[in-house]
């Protein structure tokens, strides 16, 4: 990603992100290249290192970071502005069009960036230009005479505002993010004024406005958002800022704010997600639609999307202690989130389809977003930035704390260290997970700490066992919230061993979608599998699945860098190749086979061709 944003890989749309910055501090001369929010690339990539180099030594990728954000400082103003876009085109502009220039998105992912790089490193060259920014934006906006009284049309900058003031302490920051978020959707519409003092060339995604239902739907500026209780507009906008208000509502003990959230989650997951853990189902505006409308060809499902939903998730499960919003998490960065990358990392999805027709995807005009193959890079290289912070980040989900309770949210093998109130206390992970469920913990304590130990027992498990110490626990009894909850005085060496049976599920829709009926998908533990071409022929809509025989689960060290793989009774139709469009004749022969299911992630890591993670189920006749 480091050369991407230098241009130094063949073959794929320019970066601009380091020019920009360049111009903007004056090192060169140049034009501003890219999107309105180029900046926000760069800056989702310093998060990514922040977070990596909490973990890992690597003086070469500090240095050139370093180096990136004593860049970002040159081109920031004396009053604490910094965006290329405006910067380089006239500063005549910034904040003018709240609605579509991203300002205010671009400086939330700057103050993301500042937080995990100074947690990572202890450096506070960018956590003083993140402050220096939001103090000027603080003396921008809000409620008092003389300020702005508007609000952005990407939301980003709440998470910003609330992650900068958990470092920092300063209650400005929370103040502000609240304002941005409690001002959202009040009459009459800030966006309104704005649009009446903007010329119509500058409103370049005007028709979306209102196109959702209610005007400003699109950004989830049509009500309150405590009103809200579907989710509907862009996608991304969406669960950035239902992250932003879960987490200001576990701050301020918020609880009418909270209890929104929690409608708006339940709304998602139940109805408008797919069982990868994709959301935004249609293309128009990256968007959610309506309850149940989840096609699995022409659908959005952007990577950047699933990564807000597990930030979404991430905020409700530590406001609440609750299971099914791990659950979730796990869902999506399983399946969604890992198929927006190569297994090489060197290409990206950005939307990330359920069922692909080759062919199709290439033949139609209205399918132009859905590619068949993922991309080098993207001109609105939004997603791979957000899956490389996404994975660097991944102790943040892995686990929660406070000062008296560990909670273990994801098996994921690695070291966690905990600052409790008794003392520190580290765990060690180890395991398969998730081709297999065997998974055991290592308490390393400097002395006995009496704390509590939650650990998650999957949604998808049926029959958790556990022990302690090779003592038999009983799950059930100890089980509180999806989490096996163990309180009592820990020793230096106590060990936690878990066993998740992993079992083939066969897993069915609601009855109200209607593209998946009559179909069936595969999963095991948290994968969902897909058939690919690769392995079963083209045409796989000609394909169905006998789920009335064993479903084998094999693993194979030598594919796709080593996974398992389902095989499994099918059958194929045999129709005629060419011949009349529509006939009479009675239904096709059909040749039983055997199919061969991978991991939905893993997808299109060999030879392109067509997928499908729903498949008609084989109905036996008497």
């Amino acid at each position: 990603m480091y050369h991407a944003f230098n241009n130094d890989v063949p073959d794929v749309p320019k970066s601009y992100c380091l020019h920009n910055f360049r111009v903007a501090a004056g090192l060169e001369e140049g034009e501003f290249g890219g999107l309105v929010f180029q900046d926000s690339d760069l800056y989702k990539y310093i998060e990514a290192v922040g977070f990596y180099l909490a973990n890992h030594e690597d003086t070469r990728t500090e240095k050139n970071c370093d180096a990136i954000i004593d860049l970002i400082a040159k081109a920031q103003l004396d009053d604490g502005y910094v965006n290329t876009y405006f910067i380089i085109n006239g500063l005549d502009g910034r904040w003018t069009n709240l609605a579509e220039n991203h300002e205010l998105y671009c400086a939330g992912h700057l103050m993301e960036a500042a937080c995990a790089y100074y947690a990572g490193t202890g450096k506070r060259v960018l956590l003083e230009v993140a402050c220096r920014f939001a103090d000027c934006i603080d003396a921008t906006f809000g409620p008092q005479p003389g300020k702005h009284k508007g609000y952005p049309g990407h939301q980003e900058i709440e998470i910003g505002l609330l992650k900068l003031y958990e470092i920092t302490g300063e209650k400005r920051y929370r103040k502000l993010a609240a304002y941005f978020l409690r001002t959202r959707g009040q009459k009459p519409y800030y966006f309104d004024g704005e649009r009446a003092r903007a010329s119509e060339e500058s409103l370049r995604h005007s028709p979306q406005w209102s196109s959702f239902g209610e005007p400003y739907a699109y950004m989830q500026a049509h009500r309150p958002l405590p009103d809200q209780d579907t989710a509907v507009g862009h996608a991304v906008r969406a669960c950035y800022m239902y992250t932003a208000a879960a987490h200001l509502a576990g701050i301020e003990k918020d609880e009418e704010l909270l209890q929104s959230m929690v409608r708006l989650w339940e709304n998602i997951t139940q109805k408008r997600m797919y069982v990868t853990g994709g959301v935004g189902s249609m293309i128009y505006g990256e968007a959610f639609t309506l309850d149940y409308d989840l096609p699995n060809d022409m659908m959005y499902s952007e990577t950047c999307a699933s990564i807000a939903l597990v930030m979404f998730s991430m905020r409700m499960l530590n406001n609440t202690g609750e299971a099914r919003y791990a659950d979730v998490i796990e869902q999506a960065l399983y399946n969604s989130v890992l198929s927006g990358q190569q297994l090489d990392g060197t290409r990206f999805f950005y939307v990330n389809p359920m069922s692909v027709w080759r062919k199709r995807c290439l033949g139609r005009a209205d399918m132009e977003a859905v590619k068949p193959e993922r991309q080098g890079w993207f001109n609105c290289a939004c997603c791979p930035p957000n899956i490389l912070r996404t994975l660097t980040g991944l102790g943040q989900y892995i686990y929660s704390y406070s000062e008296d309770t560990v909670l273990v949210n994801l098996y994921v093998a690695g070291n966690g260290v905990f600052p409790l109130r008794g003392g520190e206390v580290r765990i060690a992970q180890s395991g398969s997970y998730p081709w297999d469920g065997d998974v055991t913990l290592t308490l390393g304590l400097d002395r006995p700490a009496e704390f509590a130990l939650h650990l998650r027992i999957p949604g998808w498990c049926r029959n958790a066992q556990a022990t302690l110490n090779g003592r038999d626990l009983d799950v059930a009894a100890l089980c509180r919230d999806g989490f096996l909850v163990l309180r009592q005085l820990f020793h230096d060496g106590d060990t936690v061993c878990l066993h998740f049976p992993m079992t083939v599920d066969v897993v069915r829709s609601h009855p109200s979608l209607p593209f998946n009926a009559g179909k069936v998908a595969l999963r095991r533990g948290p994968v969902v599998y897909c058939l690919e071409e690769a392995d079963n022929g083209g045409e796989l809509w000609n394909v169905a699945l006998d789920t009335s025989c064993p479903i084998k689960a094999q693993a194979e060290p030598g594919l796709l860098d080593g996974v398992i793989a389902l095989s499994a009774q099918g059958y194929r139709k045999q129709g005629k190749t060419g011949g009349e469009l529509y006939t009479l004749d009675g239904p096709p022969a059909q040749e039983a086979r055997t199919l061969r299911f991978i991991p939905y992630y893993a997808w299109c890591n060999r030879t392109p061709g067509d997928m499908e993670v729903w498949v008609t189920e084989y109905e036996h006749h008497k």
